[in-house]
């Protein structure tokens, strides 16, 4: 827990590095829009005592602890567990071709093709560098 302290203490002063030059550059940073996340495995997380860690600052705003956060459209979690986001991109494809049926009968076939190809595809395609299982857990 010691050194999980003195980590944020250390991105305490980092941000506040950040902050200053944002503000000499005429940068805004939203404090209250920042997330903090602590990548680790999920038996760790138990151990962190999220209360007891001091508070990530930003221009004088509290930045919240989360367990995943969006970015660029891929959803990362603390584990590093990419069942969220291939859900949420599994929801997105399902009500693309969804509704492509619910349209069948008002174009042709190869109509359809090229729309699920081009409404589903980039789904898969974005993301497949990031679809790896990094967590080294094989699940």
């Amino acid at each position: 827990m010691k050194a999980t302290v003195e980590t944020v203490e250390r991105i305490n002063d980092d941000v506040e590095y950040i902050v200053d030059w944002a503000t000499e550059n005429q940068f805004l940073l939203n404090g209250a829009k920042t997330r903090a996340i602590i990548v680790v495995t999920t038996l760790y997380i138990i151990f962190i005592d999220f209360d007891a860690l001091p508070n990530i600052m930003v221009a004088e705003t509290s930045v919240r602890f989360v367990s995943e956060v969006k970015y660029l459209g891929t959803v990362i979690s603390s584990n590093l567990s990419w069942d969220k986001h291939v859900n949420n991109v599994t929801k997105k494809i399902r009500m693309v071709l969804y509704q492509l049926k619910l349209c069948r009968h008002l174009m042709p076939e190869s109509l359809r093709i090229r729309l699920a190809i081009t409404l589903v595809l980039p789904h898969l395609d974005y993301r497949c560098a990031t679809l790896k299982d990094i967590t080294g857990t094989g699940h």
